[in-house]
């Protein structure tokens, strides 16, 4: 009788452990985050390419990350890998990519910079803009943005 109650109370603790590593094992596997590697997604490298009369420096493709970023964030991807490769090149990684066209589309888009009057005529491009930096106030009145630009001789 007692072999019996032993074999019944150790088949109960095997069926309660199995229960227990079945309803903890679901919930862990489901949030675990996979990377690129396990769980696929795009991997783009970026070159950039001078014009005339500019030059690609770090501080230039470092903007250019931050920009990048911003794009990406749109995205709703988490946590995207955005580095300098080189002295012109831009890796992005983005795993869990559910439209990789949708995203290179995004990230590869170069944002224009014009003001209009009010007919819609553009009156200044980025193509004007010299320096823009964010600053703060030296009076203590908050922030601003001194744009520098430089327009064409007629």
């Amino acid at each position: 009788m007692r072999k019996n109650t032993s074999i019944a109370i150790i088949g109960a603790i095997i069926v309660a452990l199995a229960f227990l590593a079945y309803f903890t094992y679901k919930p862990i596997i489901n949030n675990i985050k996979l990377g690129l590697d396990l769980q696929g997604g795009l991997h783009v490298v970026l070159q950039a390419q001078e014009k005339e009369g500019k030059t690609i420096s770090a501080d230039t493709i470092q903007k250019s990350i931050g920009v990048l970023e911003e794009r990406v964030n749109s995205l709703g991807v988490s946590e995207p890998s955005i580095y300098p490769q080189g002295n012109d090149r831009i890796v992005i990684e983005l795993a869990g990519v559910d439209d990789p066209e949708a995203a290179v589309n995004i990230i590869k888009n170069t944002a224009q910079l014009e003001f209009w009057d009010e007919n819609g005529k553009v009156l200044v491009t980025g193509e004007n803009l010299k320096d823009a930096q964010a600053k703060v106030s030296s009076s203590g009145g908050g922030g601003c943005v001194p744009v520098h630009c430089r327009f064409p001789s007629a």
